[in-house]
């Protein structure tokens, strides 16, 4: 009979029946479906920063240029990410049409992974099934993580956060076990982590090493020929990508430097500045409430595991790396409120082992196996209702606000314009804002989905509007800034947009004066002698 590595207790030994694990997974599934993809794409693409990946994907489905990411018909300069994400999103537009739905799909089935990649170490590895479930409730109800920027818009950070997430456990196997596999598998998704957002998918290599000192494993692994290949492998593929994309998109080494290097580490970006303590206060806040409270206790009971248990090790591996990188992006000088996404699966592994830990000790007693399962659900029910409820609350929140900025409405406004003004396929997106990836997205996506002749212009071009012309805009400004030129015809209104067809240019108020009689000035008479 096998035996659990975890507890050397026989398999079979487990206190509840086979079936439970499959009735878990099926009572998570509505949570999984609701957290990742439950109205994903209702809200429109924030200007910041999925507004330019968005305009990088499309740009990339037109030229075919894989290796150079683009915006505004040049190399992109200031978004310098190598391009796995773009090439996602590429291939999801491509298969789904450019609608927000298929934009974000990658970092959806990116966090879906993730969570499968929980309950497989949970179940498999470490043989607790109730701490894998827990596991994945802990992480689909954590604010930070389904969250924008993060599972639910499409930016890079869901796919970063998969692929550290996976190396770190694959690191961990292979520490244990010693197998090509693992190392493999580690390999990979340093990897792919570095081509989806360059130096930080690099970050958690100094803790790894430290943590195999500390376990003083350093000298059998450098023992090892297969862990040469694998380095080599890694560097020839990272940096075979930054030499052909220097060779293609000269200065691009430059401007990797100054934004991923010195930019945002040593320096302030766009006034993002905050004090040295507001990641933890923003976990503890809101964006890991309440879990944060729940790691030392998840730490606890894993270390209180005999020392050669892989959940003793697996708490002191993770606790390195959280500290680690909370202290990272805490000295650095630009923070940004998604940097701390990379912790949020290997904390929740943390917090719903030590709660499975917890529910095994309460419910291993002389009861039958069907009490055991009914304390079970009671458990979960009294731990995780409040956390759901929270979490559905927010989406249902987020959603409401879909039609609160202007800006973003494009979308919505050419999707009505093709129902119910289904002959109007000539047209002009205008912004009174310079920088508006979100209007380009869309009106790249309405002449590839829909076949519309769409020109995309900018206040700073605004005296290039004609007469005959039928313009889209959002917002009271957008249609002040048209209708103090233009004699303009209504054609369409859809929320605070509306599509103007530009009837006849304005006349100056002076010329309107003239012509009634107003303007004239009374000469004056001369005075009689």
């Amino acid at each position: 009979m096998l035996s659990s590595p975890e507890t050397g207790l026989p398999s079979s030994a487990d206190p509840w029946p086979r079936w439970l694990p499959h009735l878990l997974l099926l009572l998570l599934l509505p949570l999984i479906f609701y957290s990742l993809f439950y109205q994903l794409g209702g809200n429109p693409i924030p200007m910041w920063d999925e507004g330019r990946l968005a305009v990088n994907a499309a740009e990339m489905d037109l030229n075919n240029n894989w290796i150079v990411t683009y915006f505004g018909g040049a190399p992109d300069m200031w978004n310098t990410k190598p391009p796995l994400m773009i090439w996602l999103e590429v291939l999801s537009l491509r298969l789904f049409g450019y609608t927000n739905t298929a934009l974000r799909l990658p970092s959806a089935f990116a966090a879906l992974a993730t969570v499968i990649v929980l309950y497989v170490f949970a179940r498999f590895y470490l043989r607790q099934m109730l701490g894998g479930v827990f596991a994945v409730i802990v992480l689909l109800t954590s604010d930070g993580y389904i969250d924008q920027h993060v599972t639910r818009t499409g930016d890079y950070d869901s796919l970063l956060t998969l692929m550290l997430t996976s190396a770190a456990l694959f690191f961990f196997w292979y520490l244990e076990s010693g197998r090509r596999v693992a190392l493999v598998g580690f390999a990979t998704a340093i990897v792919l982590a570095a081509l989806t957002k360059g130096v930080a998918g690099l970050f958690w290599l100094p803790p790894l090493v430290f943590y195999t000192v500390w376990r003083r494993r350093l000298f059998w692994l450098l023992q090892r020929r297969e862990v040469y290949v694998a380095m080599i492998a890694v560097i020839a593929v990272i940096a075979s990508y930054y030499i052909t994309r220097e060779q293609y998109n000269p200065g691009y080494w430059r401007a990797v430097s100054d934004n991923e290097l010195g930019g945002r580490l040593l320096g302030t970006l766009d006034n993002h500045s905050h004090p040295w303590y507001w990641f933890i206060q923003n976990l503890y806040d809101r964006r890991f409430a309440p879990w944060l409270l729940a790691l030392p206790f998840g730490l606890f009971m894993l270390g209180i595991q005999p020392r050669d248990t892989r959940s003793h090790k697996l708490a002191w591996l993770v606790a390195l790396l959280f500290v680690f990188h909370i202290t990272i992006i805490s000295t650095a000088k630009t923070k940004l409120v998604w940097y701390d996404a990379p912790v949020f699966p290997l904390a929740s592994l943390v917090v719903g082992l030590g709660f499975g830990r917890a529910a095994e000790m309460l419910l291993r007693q002389q009861v039958t196996p069907w009490k055991r399962t009914s304390l079970v659900l009671l458990f979960i029910a009294a731990l995780f209702f409040y956390p759901i409820q929270r979490i559905v609350d927010k989406l249902n929140y987020l959603y409401s606000l879909r039609f609160t900025d202007n800006n973003l409405q494009h979308g919505f406004q050419i999707k009505a314009l093709r129902e119910q003004v289904p002959q109007a396929t000539e047209y002009t997106v205008f912004s009174d804002q310079n920088y508006e990836p979100t209007m380009t997205f869309y009106a790249i996506g309405a002449r590839k989905d829909y076949g519309h002749d769409v020109t995309i212009k900018y206040r700073s071009e605004g005296y290039t509007l004609h007469v005959g012309e039928l313009v889209l805009v959002c917002g009271e400004s957008d249609r002040a800034f048209v209708q103090d030129r233009f004699e303009t015809i209504p054609v369409l209104r859809e929320n605070n947009c509306a599509a103007l067809y530009l009837q006849a240019i304005k006349k100056p108020e002076s010329e309107k004066s003239k012509k009634t009689g107003k303007g004239k000035v009374a000469k004056a008479e001369k005075p009689k002698k």
